[in-house]
């Protein structure tokens, strides 16, 4: 379940991505192509709310640079949990929203979530968890945006860790 957080998380930073789309781009070859690099950095609570999302704070980047924050809110689900090769891999999807002053953007995800075992076992297992992610609406600034990219987590007892990164266009 850790793991559907992490997941969660990931779709709040790729939402902060396609945020900064809306602030331009500094990089030649970025604008000869129309597509932006974009990294959103995401911590959430690694705590399920009682409406069974995360929710947290991001920060984007383009080319880079910080062009935007906000809040985030994840809604993760899982599948079953298969054995590959012994481990334990759980598949992840959801949708996450992002909410910055100049719009909303919301992307869907999917993954797979893996359990890292503490050797010590009174201690929590952490999970590690990256996938792939789509825009699938925007509001305001947002509206017209498109893009995809790749996710990456890691999920302490504490907090989880996003990290979206991928390419967008207006």
């Amino acid at each position: 379940m850790r793991s559907l957080y992490i997941t969660a998380s990931v779709g709040l930073v790729a939402s902060v991505v396609f945020a900064s789309i809306a602030f331009g781009s500094t990089s030649s070859a970025h604008a000869r192509s129309g597509a932006l690099l974009i990294s959103i950095r995401q911590q959430e609570s690694s705590q399920m709310t009682t409406d069974k999302t995360l929710k947290g704070r991001f920060t984007l980047l383009v080319d880079g640079v910080i062009q935007d924050s906000g809040t985030t809110v994840l809604r993760p689900n899982e599948g079953a949990t298969k054995t590959v090769a012994g481990q334990q891999r759980t598949p992840v999807f959801g949708s996450e929203t992002v909410t910055t002053k100049k719009g909303t953007l919301t992307f869907s995800f999917r993954g797979v979530s893996i359990a890292v075992n503490n050797p010590d076992d009174t201690k929590d297992s952490l999970f590690n968890e990256s996938g792939t992610w789509r825009v699938t609406s925007g509001s305001g600034a947002y509206a017209a945006l498109t893009g995809k990219g790749v996710w990456a987590s890691v999920s302490t007892p504490s907090a989880d860790y996003i990290e979206w990164d991928g390419r967008a266009r207006r």
